[in-house]
């Protein structure tokens, strides 16, 4: 049996039945033993590699099956690398069979027709697992393996590549059965915890994608007894039928992604939500590392923004008694969130009334966006004058605790004549003096903390419920 009679029959064992393909010079042996078994594997014959590439992808998403094409080496694997990108991003079990130049002569840049420099590399680059064939004995053991790998913890594409000289190479063959999928362990613990979540979640949402195609009756079951609606986008449609008031569309789950308190993503890389709709853990992050005073501290760490909102939002709580609403709070708290959203923009206040009106504006559409996120009151002139009362002093306690400015030096030079707190409103925080700047990742978790303790309630499923049927109808 030649190594293309192998090849042929290991792609047979595998339950493929069509091969997607570009004939060529290098590949000729291997085409002679698909003719030779037609009746076993149909050969599809494109006009364009990328053609060959992309019927494969087309195939293999529309069955779940793996799905196999060839090309030649050089140019034909540069213009079938589109689709296989895309098979790699979209976890789609696609085989390339790419030819090669005679084998001896790899590597050492002869010009060979359709040579190009280290193709096995470039072939790495684009797949999950790749090999080279080298002799009939070995190809049922690499398709197998191939095969394989494309269900082995992120599913994708593989890729064998095969010599001019090697494809019709005789030689004995021992069949390989289907290697078995190993199957991920399951965090038994982490499940709970998400349970534990879900079960305790006011407005949780559930984005699913193509790859919960094989889960529908389960995405279902769990969407009904949580009342949560179902995302989907693209390849994720018809995971929930659409006809199920559960189910909505991408402009309504832009909405809902807003006010959900709990995302579950199942078979997505929530792509359009995580990169595009931000979340609130981003716009911590941002605060946690945008620093007061230029980044300057008499500490080891700089003061973080975030830990000013913070202090900012203990002294107007504390002041405030009894009447200080959730949206007011949370109006103290993102006082300064413009300041993540522009990547850190405080070090240079003082230039701020010199950057024209472009900037100006930019910060109004940021504010705008944030009080519409956060349902943000407007400023009336006295809580207005208390907010900035609180910012002031908490400046002037930061300008002495944190930067080690002297009072006369405060006075003098910064013009701040408002005297510095003794005691810290944050303290105390295990592991940390008074007053003493936090570390990012604590200063992110603090501010998190503090924003769902004032999140208001927007209802119970039943109200998520009716208010999704509502959205759908306008």
């Amino acid at each position: 049996m030649t190594t293309g009679e192998a090849v042929v029959a290991a792609l047979s064992a595998h339950g493929l039945d069509t091969i997607y393909a570009l004939p060529g010079v290098h590949n000729d042996e291997f085409f002679d033993a698909l003719a030779r078994h037609a009746e076993t594997i149909r050969t599809v014959h494109t006009r364009h590699e990328q053609g060959a590439a992309y019927m494969a992808l087309g195939a293999a998403l529309a069955t779940g099956k793996p799905q196999a094409y060839c090309v030649v080496p050089g140019p034909g694997l540069l213009n079938s690398s589109a689709a296989l990108l895309t098979a790699y991003g979209m976890n789609a079990p696609v085989l390339a069979l790419f030819g090669q130049i005679p084998e001896q002569h790899i590597g050492r840049d002869f010009a060979f027709l359709h040579e190009i420099r280290d193709q096995a590399g470039i072939i790495a680059r684009l797949v999950n697992w790749s090999a080279r064939i080298r002799s009939p004995s070995a190809a049922p053991r690499l398709v197998a393996k191939a095969i394989q790998s494309m269900f082995v913890e992120r599913p994708g594409p593989a890729a064998l590549e095969c010599a001019i000289d090697v494809w019709g190479r005789p030689g004995a063959v021992r069949p390989v059965a289907p290697l078995p999928v190993p199957v991920s362990p399951i965090d038994e613990d982490a499940i709970k915890a998400a349970a534990k979540r879900l079960g305790a979640a006011k407005r949780p949402l559930i984005v699913a994608g193509g790859g919960a195609l094989d889960a529908s009756a389960e995405v279902r079951q769990l969407a009904e007894l949580l009342q949560a609606p179902v995302l989907s986008y693209r390849r994720g449609r018809g995971v929930i039928d659409d006809r199920n008031p559960l189910s909505v569309n991408l402009p309504l789950g832009h909405e809902l992604w807003a006010e959900a308190d709990v995302v579950l993503g199942v078979g997505t890389h929530l792509h359009m939500p995580l990169l595009r709709w931000g979340t609130d853990r981003d716009l911590a992050i941002g605060l946690s590392r945008t620093y007061r005073w230029a980044g300057f501290s008499a500490w080891d760490l700089p003061l973080s923004v975030t830990q000013h909102s913070l202090t900012v939002l203990a002294l107007r709580t504390a002041s405030a008694g009894g009447g200080f609403t959730e949206a007011e709070a949370r109006r103290e708290l993102l006082h300064d969130a413009t300041e993540a959203l522009l990547g850190g923009w405080d070090p240079i206040t003082p230039l701020k009334p010199h950057l024209g009106d472009g900037f100006h504006r930019l910060v109004a559409r940021l504010q705008a966006a944030l009080d519409e996120r956060y349902q943000l009151p407007a400023w009336d002139d006295a809580a207005y004058r208390r907010h900035k009362y609180a910012d002031h002093l908490a400046a002037a306690s930061e300008a002495f605790h944190v930067a080690g400015w002297s009072r006369d030096a405060m006075r003098n030079d910064l013009q701040i004549v408002i005297a510095p707190l003794v005691d810290d409103p944050l303290a105390p925080q295990p592991g940390f003096r008074p007053w003493e700047p936090w570390p990012p990742k604590y200063a992110t978790e603090r501010f998190l903390v503090a924003l769902q303790s004032i999140w208001p309630d927007r209802g119970a499923p039943a109200d998520r419920l009716r208010h999704c049927r509502e959205l759908a109808a306008t």
